[in-house]
């Protein structure tokens, strides 16, 4: 008498299987190196745009508030100085403003924020009468990190939430082909 197997007692080799779990164990092991590499990449990019950004701030100051700064000053207008100091201190990631003047005077601003310095410059006030140039003192600027810390740390977590649920549905999807793939044998 001849025994014919039915579909339950024929099985796919086990080794087979073992290569197949091995595929996949190394695609999803693949696709999270790429995904922690692509995610450092993107972390480092968003640094130094946010570097790229605050350093705008030294230019703007340099051009937009250092020759009223310098009118001010060369007019001894303390009221116009103060205005211009304020409104240094109002703008994005500023966390100290120090002027000082040719005979010793200091005008300071901090933010209540103010920790660190990210970037930190100097420049030289000079107030111009034709070819003459009159030294009247310097503007030293500080960049706090905590704003920039803090943009830095939301993109970081997006960038990991969003590589998260790649990942995750790709190992959905290859335990899904697998499963269904060990089915069809």
């Amino acid at each position: 008498m001849t025994v014919i197997p039915t579909q339950t007692d024929i099985q796919a080799p086990q080794p087979t299987r073992r290569l197949g779990l091995r595929i996949v164990g190394a695609v999803v092991a693949f696709t999270f190196c790429v995904a922690a590499l692509v995610s450092c990449l993107q972390i480092y990019s968003a640094y130094r745009t946010a570097l790229i950004d605050a350093q705008k701030h030294f230019t703007d100051i340099e051009n937009s508030y250092l020759p009223s700064l310098a009118a001010g000053m060369w007019s001894i207008d303390q009221g116009r100085i103060d205005t211009m100091l304020d409104g240094m201190a109002q703008l994005p990631d500023v966390g100290f403003i120090e002027l000082k003047d040719e005979q010793g005077e200091r005008w300071t601003r901090r933010h209540p924020d103010y920790r660190k310095d990210l970037l930190s410059r100097s420049f030289p006030i000079i107030h111009r009468e034709g070819d003459e140039l009159f030294p009247l003192g310097e503007l030293t600027v500080a960049l706090m990190s905590a704003g920039i810390e803090t943009r830095l740390f939301h993109t970081a977590k997006s960038i990991a939430i969003t590589t998260s649920i790649t990942l995750f549905s790709t190992v959905f999807l290859c335990s899904l082909l697998c499963a269904t793939g060990s089915h069809a044998i």
